[in-house]
């Protein structure tokens, strides 16, 4: 009997699935040849759709442009001005030039030399070389150009396997001769659009009139020949040709502006992965059938078909993961037995894994806290260090300036008294110089001897915030920056110098207002910290401060100013202030949107730990 079993069980099992499998597969096949099909056909449309509109938007904004200048009124210069309005229209311009009616320049052309150093004006321009002018020079439409309308050349191939299309839009010169405004224009970002657009892995190839592959696959060379795909797809059905490398392609046509056309491409082996997947899953899901219809004859014939396949989905899911698994116990045979030994031992499991990742999140929990802490601590520590050798080298440097300086100033205004009125400008500008160097010292010294923990007392940081935005408000003039204060009832005191606290929070004001444009707006706040501390914070709406030069802002003689001029110290001022104050400074910047430093200090009255 278990042999005719198990063959009665395959025979029922697998004759009506491999017949339903193979049925759906074949429905499945072509439906999705189809989707395929639609889907690269929508994505070449959609690419033609993206090629002419970039195409049609140069061609309009260089007429709209060009068209207005009466450029037979101009003088040189103005015609120079004019050509580089024009050229500065598009940042994918390479190069504009004026030509009259026998294709000669007018007036210099603008571009951006390659070999001029990087930046300047133009810099989001591409740069050109001398035989891409000559290049452009060649491809100039000027003899296809018409009255109304402005004519594109055939492209070219650049430097670095870029191609570029020349433009001819006619303008009016002197006594209505008709003079020609040439440009020329970059493609790679329309070649970028095209690679970028929503095309499910599908390559974009761009080709022009000629079948010519403006922007080419990879492993293609520039202006590469494509007419022969463009022929054969030009009735919107898919063709399949090998690609530059030798792989298999499949590409689906629509045309663009101008006549040109966008090819969407992929790998035929792509296209019929999905065929293959599915192929080779009903050919396993069939073996796999027929496994089971085995085993479940063999356990039909034996009487224990139900126990044993409960015991067999249990342990799967055990070993998946789904330690909430159960199985439904019935009787009190062996098998039942084993299912509730089953089933208790699950449970254990459970239990245990729960606890096992309880305990890993909390550990991991304590991990990352004590890291924070340590990685806070160690940079407090460095810049800390850092202050500390700058101020011991500004004593010893301002004590060594201070006695040669003070005979320079000397000398200088005794030589200015005796000099000729002819000679006593020099003199005023090396006294002035030289007071610069003293002021300088002077900070120098203030840096390194301010801070000595003396005077300490309890102080109101409302009054200490309002007489800082006081000195700061006469440096402001009237209604150029808004200065507001806000501060939190029933702030607690804090125990510290209330000079040097209200240096510091001036500091902060004063670097605050000189990053905030006119009509922005520079707050200054006081908040209750829970754990018995109070915060300071002075925001400002001004252009913010980069990410990579964050971490930098409180080491000494550090400044983003153009010129020094003595800066670089006032924010390591302020967090020397706050570090003998036994507080903490962040900063939270934005760029475009502004900054916020926040000041912690701990309250008079039993302090608070800081973080």
């Amino acid at each position: 009997m278990r042999p005719k079993l198990v063959v009665i069980v395959l025979f029922v099992a697998l004759v009506p699935l491999a017949v339903s499998a193979f049925t759906a597969l074949r429905v499945h096949r072509a439906a999705f040849d189809r989707e395929v099909a639609a889907r690269q056909r929508d994505a070449a449309r959609y690419g033609a759709a993206l090629a002419s509109a970039a195409l049609d938007d140069a061609r309009r904004t260089f007429a709209a442009a060009a068209r207005p200048i009466p450029w037979g009124e101009l003088s040189a210069d103005e015609l120079a001005g004019a050509v580089s309005l024009v050229y500065q229209q598009r940042d994918d311009v390479v190069v504009a030039q004026l030509l009259d009616e026998a294709g000669d320049g007018v007036g210099p052309a603008a571009y951006v030399d390659a070999r001029a150093a990087a930046g300047g004006a133009h810099a989001a321009h591409p740069a050109a070389t001398g035989a891409l002018l000559e290049r452009v020079a060649a491809a100039i439409p000027v003899g296809a150009r018409q009255r109304d309308e402005v004519a594109v050349g055939a492209p070219f191939a650049g430097p670095h396997g870029r191609t570029y299309v020349a433009l001819a839009v006619p303008v009016a010169g002197p006594a209505g001769r008709p003079w020609t405004l040439a440009v020329a224009i970059d493609l790679a970002p329309l070649c970028a659009a095209l690679q970028g657009a929503p095309s499910d892995g599908l390559q974009m190839v761009l080709a022009d009139r000629d079948g010519r592959a403006v922007c080419h696959a990879p492993g293609a060379p520039p202006l590469a020949p494509v007419a022969d795909v463009v022929r054969r797809a030009a009735g919107g059905q898919l063709v399949s040709f090998d690609g530059p490398t030798g792989e298999r392609l499949v590409a689906a046509v629509a045309p663009a502006a101008l006549g040109w056309s966008v090819i969407a491409q992929q790998p035929a082996a792509r296209v019929s992965a999905p065929a293959r997947t599915m192929r080779a899953r009903t050919w396993y899901w069939l073996a796999v059938s027929a496994v089971v219809a085995v085993v479940a004859g063999l356990v039909l014939a034996q009487g224990i078909v139900g126990p044993v396949r409960a015991l067999r989905a249990g342990a799967g899911a055990l070993a998946s993961g789904d330690l909430s698994h159960r199985i439904a116990v019935t009787g009190r045979d062996e098998l039942a037995e084993l299912a509730r030994a089953f089933n208790d031992m699950a449970a254990q499991i459970q239990a245990r894994d729960d606890e096992i990742r309880r305990w890993n999140r909390e550990l991991q929990q304590r991990v990352d806290e004590r890291t924070r802490e340590l990685r806070e601590a160690q940079r407090q520590l460095l810049q800390s260090q850092k202050i500390a050798a700058v101020s011991s080298l500004a004593a010893g440097i301002a004590h060594e300036i201070n006695n040669p300086l003070t005979g320079v100033l000397g000398l200088t205004q005794v030589l200015r008294a005796q000099a000729p009125e002819a000679q006593r400008p020099t003199f005023d500008m090396i006294e002035r110089e030289a007071r610069r160097i003293r002021d300088i010292v002077q900070t120098l010294q203030g840096f390194s001897q301010e801070f000595a923990g003396e005077g300490m007392a309890a102080v109101d940081v409302r009054g200490v915030v309002d007489a800082a935005v006081e000195m700061v408000a006469a440096r402001v003039d009237r209604g150029e920056i808004e200065l507001v204060c806000d501060h939190a009832a029933d702030l607690p005191p804090i125990r510290g110098n209330a000079g040097q606290l209200r240096q510091a929070v001036l500091h902060v004001l004063t670097n605050a207002i000189a990053a905030t444009p006119p009509g922005g707006r520079v707050t200054a706040s006081t908040r209750s910290v829970e754990g018995g501390a109070v915060r300071v914070a002075v925001s400002d709406t001004g252009a913010g401060i980069a990410p990579e030069i964050l971490d930098r802002i409180f080491e000494p003689f550090f400044t983003t100013k153009q010129e020094w001029e003595g800066r670089g110290l006032g924010l390591t001022v302020v967090y020397r202030i706050v570090e003998e104050h036994g507080g903490s400074i962040h900063v939270d910047s934005e760029v475009g949107r502004g900054t916020t430093v926040a000041i912690v200090l701990p309250a008079a009255r039993g302090g608070a730990h800081l973080v």
